[in-house]
């Protein structure tokens, strides 16, 4: 309802950003429409002052009395996860290998996903094996990046620095 929260999964003992969640955000989606247990292990941390309202799939009906326009909201939100992974499956499928390696950052980052999230260091490796590449090859493209300053190394891990340089770089690419 107000404030603001940032979504982690906890990996490994590795804490990693999923998602900041604002105001209207709908979280857990998926239970309200299968209604079976979902298996992963979140926490939240309110970054701002925040009310949130958590309730049981069989609480529906009366969150649609208070919030009646709680069902385009749900269907809003399932749309926007559809049609991003709908746009990652483009970027998995292209050919180019740039387009493939610097997509795969952006899509990440732009929808604090579930590898890499906005101060999250990745390797050459990491990432060939999500977008199934040779090291090598994901390791050139990484150091394109470096050079034009989107990126930063330090021994073999690489971070963003300037999203806007690989937004500039896809819109070439496509």
């Amino acid at each position: 309802l107000k404030g603001a929260v940032q979504l982690y999964s906890l990996k490994d003992d590795l804490r990693q950003l999923i998602a900041t969640l604002g105001p209207g955000d709908i979280l857990g989606e998926k239970i309200l429409l299968e209604d079976k247990p979902y298996l992963h292990h979140f926490f939240a941390i309110t970054v701002a002052a925040s009310e949130i309202i958590q309730f049981d799939p069989k609480d529906l009906p009366q969150i649609e009395t208070i919030f009646p326009d709680f069902k385009m909201r749900l269907l809003s939100a399932v749309t926007d996860r559809l049609n991003k992974a709908n746009e990652f499956i483009r970027i998995l499928q292209s050919s180019d290998t740039a387009l493939r390696v610097t997509g795969y950052i952006k899509y990440f980052l732009d929808y604090n996903g579930l590898l890499l999230g906005p101060d999250t260091v990745f390797t050459a490796g990491e990432i060939a094996s999500v977008i199934q590449l040779q090291e090598g090859e994901v390791l050139e493209v990484l150091k394109v990046l470096v050079e034009s300053r989107a990126l930063m190394e330090e021994e073999g891990k690489f971070k963003v620095i300037h999203l806007d340089v690989i937004e500039h770089r896809l819109k070439k690419a496509a």
